[in-house]
């Protein structure tokens, strides 16, 4: 049995080991253990290594804390200056080598500049916030200082082109509602007043209610005054006629007919007759016999000259039972 073992072994075949042996786990810890206590040194500067990186780390981020609140006390006490040119004396060493989280410390440094009349400093930030701070809020804000940086220095073309590119660029801002009135100033100024009438009525249209639209209207009323050509009036509509009309010559509306039937109402006068009943004598009397026509139409009137003619008999009743007499002829009677 031996031999056959000793000769699968030096036919260069390794034995299988079984899943639940441990022992190669213990003879690599072993040998780390043992590889340690041969190589102290290396294996302490290893660990050494690692412990000044987290130091360094810790001291780094710390350092920059303090330094971060360093910048933010020194700005806080360049803003309680009243003077801008010493709040930018005191701003201006804030801005060098600052983090791109100092955005606000540039702007703030590129405004009071400007407000000192060092337009070439105030400039030079400006530029800085338009190219490394794209997306910082008080880039809209740096580029819209370009334009009245410009506008002083009466390059009005450049100028439009700042306050068109605040607009465009960053066209949700708040400085992006405000650049037509803007545009309107600069266009004035160059003698283009069509070109400011159309960007002061954009400027009420886009804020209204606002001081500047308050501004804008002035403007407007201004210009129309010395300019009033360039404010067209509306001409009033005339209705167009396809028949001259002449006076006295208009044609009256047709009047209804009215189709309603009138009712009769006439009534006999009966003569006087003497108490005894008798008919009147023949001495001339006249029985006065009057019928009262009904009122017609609104249009048709009951001549004067002319006698009416009577309804037929049948509307009347009987006339036979009234004595009737013709005027100028001799009285008869009738029973």
């Amino acid at each position: 049995m031996k031999t056959e073992k000793n000769a699968k072994s030096a036919s260069g075949k390794k034995p299988v080991k079984s899943l639940f042996d441990e022992k190669p786990k213990q003879d690599d810890l072993s040998q780390l253990i043992a590889d340690v206590k041969e190589r102290p040194i290396v294996y302490g500067g290893i660990a050494a290594f690692l412990l000044v990186c987290l130091l360094a780390g810790f001291l780094w981020r710390a350092n920059a804390v303090a330094k971060r609140k360093d910048i933010v006390t020194a700005y806080a006490q360049a803003l309680d200056k009243q003077e801008p040119a010493e709040r930018f004396a005191a701003l201006e060493p804030l801005t060098q080598g600052v983090a791109k989280n100092s955005d606000e410390v540039i702007y703030m440094a590129a405004e009071t500049a400007y407000k000192a009349g060092q337009y070439d400093k105030a400039k030079a930030s400006f530029d800085r916030l338009r190219a490394d701070f794209k997306s910082s809020p008080f880039t809209a804000d740096a580029v819209e200082g370009l334009g009245y940086i410009a506008e002083n220095s009466k390059d009005y073309d450049a100028a439009v082109g700042y306050y068109k590119e605040v607009q465009t660029t960053w066209s949700d801002s708040f400085a992006a509602r405000r650049q037509p009135m803007n545009i309107a100033r600069v266009e004035e100024q160059r003698g283009k007043l069509a070109e400011a009438i159309a960007a002061y009525n954009e400027q009420l249209q886009l804020f209204p209610g606002s001081t500047l639209a308050a501004e804008a209207t002035a403007a407007l009323t201004r210009l129309e005054k010395s300019n009033p050509e360039l404010f067209p009036k509306a001409e009033p509509i005339t209705p167009a006629l396809t028949t001259p009309v002449t006076p006295g010559s208009e044609t009256p509306a047709p009047v209804a007919p009215d189709t309603s039937t009138p009712s009769l109402d006439m009534k006999l006068q009966e003569p006087d007759l003497p108490a005894d009943g008798t008919a009147p004598a023949a001495s001339g009397q006249d029985v006065d016999v009057k019928l009262k026509m009904p009122e017609l139409g609104g249009a048709a009137t009951e001549p004067a000259d002319q006698a009416a003619t009577a309804p037929a008999d049948g509307d009347l009743g009987e006339l036979g039972d009234f004595p009737v007499t013709g005027s100028g002829s001799s009285a008869s009677s009738k029973n």
